[in-house]
């Protein structure tokens, strides 16, 4: 049995037999991995850390944009047919996961933001592409949209319309304009490509942080004084360029769907896993920490022709560069003074989760639990619709580190029930074979999305985290199921 979709064997006239679906092939006409060629990838990262120190923001600003629009071959093919759909529909959304709103941060200049540009764009390409959410991937669609409108319903007579419905607004338009992407081979190969190079800027970038931490570039919200404790990237907040470094290696090791890769698309890909461990490394996020490792197994799944039983010859290897990165960059840092207080205890407790102290992770847990304390009046005593979405930024509070506090207290008992119905449908639960390969694929996805809920306050405010709630519908909707997935 081949790793494309295929079905248990039966005798003619017999009962249909239940498929098992191969997730690893369902793209079989992938002609090659979507990942850039090694020398670009070094280039790109090596341009992240250094454009800061040769031509300061400006520099930055003009290799993130580089890698957005960077002539790939994908590109070339939709304008050589004058394809200018998808061309928008591919870097437009490579820039919303990229947070490229944040490219006026950091030029200092607060009237040069992307986001009415992106949004424009996505105001072209949803209209005209919005048919190919077809099926179960247009009702995740749908179910996404009920929730975000009843987030803003919550509003009325409580907090501010309007902010509800750019925020929300914005937030349903990246989800239908990623979705689109991953909807057809085409546009999911460049989507990937180009998220990728701005990966390895953002992660070049993030290493600049660190190795000058009194830049004048770095637009990190860790900071002592004037120099940066933890980096952040173009995303400004370490934990989020940790979480989206280590998501973007999940997302190339599931869209990587040719069976047979060549030995310079492997090292390709084994040199992008070293470049995401050295970006989660400098931000300290004990939860990208773990998310990059599990995203590792599934790159080096790949590595291994997507044959589990050869996932233990490579796995090692595959982990061990990301410890080499990870941990190395980290001893390098320590050893030249370049940690500061809170990035040195993170680190600590970094790597004594990895040598097998999980009570670190409870630790990390209860600190967290912290955050919850200025909102308490809200969240202690819900109401059945809550008090409003908005209402703890609207009331200046410290938000709580945690969805589920924060969505009991702004949209109630009713926008709690309705987020957990909407995380389990978009699982599928029911609708794919729970075969060790699917479940293997389904943790990768779940972990990290669950992750965020527990220790963010910022799943539906950060467009950008739209590639999480995407991935698992995309997984529940394409990957595991092969009807879907017949004509992608």
């Amino acid at each position: 049995m081949n790793n494309a979709a295929a079905s248990l064997n039966s005798t003619a006239g017999a009962a249909s037999i239940p498929q098992v679906y191969f997730w690893s092939g369902f793209g079989k006409g992938q002609e090659k991995w979507p990942i850039p060629s090694t020398t670009l990838l070094v280039l790109f990262f090596l341009g992240g850390c250094g454009a800061p120190l040769v031509g300061g923001a400006t520099a930055l600003v003009l290799g993130f944009l580089v890698a957005a629009f960077f002539p790939s071959k994908q590109l070339r093919k939709f304008f050589s047919r004058g394809d200018m759909m998808s061309i928008l529909s591919v870097t437009s959304g490579a820039m919303i996961v990229g947070n490229f709103d944040a490219l006026g941060d950091i030029l200092g200049n607060e009237t040069l933001r992307f986001s009415w540009v992106l949004l424009g764009f996505s105001a072209l390409v949803i209209p005209v592409r919005i048919q190919r959410l077809r099926g179960r991937m247009g009702t995740c669609c749908l179910v996404i949209a009920v929730l975000v409108g009843f987030n803003v319903l919550t509003t009325f007579g409580n907090t501010e319309l309007v902010r509800a419905v750019e925020v929300n607004g914005s937030y349903l338009a990246a989800y239908l304009l990623i979705m689109i992407n991953l909807a057809r081979q085409k546009t999911r190969d460049a989507f990937v490509f180009h998220l990728v190079l701005i990966m390895a800027v953002n992660c070049g970038f993030s290493l600049f942080e660190l190795l000058i931490p009194n830049n004048s570039v770095s637009i990190s919200s860790s900071k002592i004084g004037d120099e940066t404790v933890r980096s952040a990237g173009i995303y400004a907040n370490a934990i989020a360029s940790g979480l989206m470094a280590a998501n973007t290696l999940l997302l190339v090791s599931i869209c990587s769907t040719k069976t047979n890769p060549s030995a310079k698309e492997k090292l390709a890909l084994f040199v992008f896993m070293g470049i995401c461990g050295i970006g989660v490394l400098v931000t300290f996020s004990r939860s990208a920490a773990l998310c990059i490792f599990m995203a590792g197994v599934m790159a080096a799944y790949r590595l291994s022709n997507n044959k589990f039983g050869k996932l233990m010859q490579y796995a090692p290897f595959a982990l061990g560069l990301m410890l080499l990165t990870f941990l190395g960059a980290g001893e390098y840092l320590s050893s030249r003074g370049g940690l500061k207080r809170d990035a040195t205890k993170r680190y600590d407790m970094v790597k004594e989760v990895m040598q097998g102290d999980v009570g670190q992770i409870w630790v990390a847990l209860e600190q967290r639990m912290t955050a919850w304390g200025p909102s308490k009046q809200y969240w202690q005593r819900p109401k059945l619709a809550g008090y409003g979405w908005g209402k703890i930024v609207e009331s200046r509070m410290f938000p709580p580190h945690n969805m589920i506090i924060l969505i009991l207290a702004e949209t109630g008992w009713l926008g709690l029930l309705l987020f957990i119905a909407t995380v389990i449908y978009l699982c599928g639960f029911g609708q794919w074979k729970m075969t060790s390969q699917n479940m293997a694929l389904f943790a990768s996805l779940f972990l990290p999305l669950l992750f965020i809920v527990i220790e963010s306050h910022s799943l539906f405010t950060r467009r950008y985290f739209a590639i999480y709630m995407v991935m698992l519908a995309f997984a529940s909707s394409v990957l595991l199921q092969p009807g879907n997935a017949k004509h992608r």
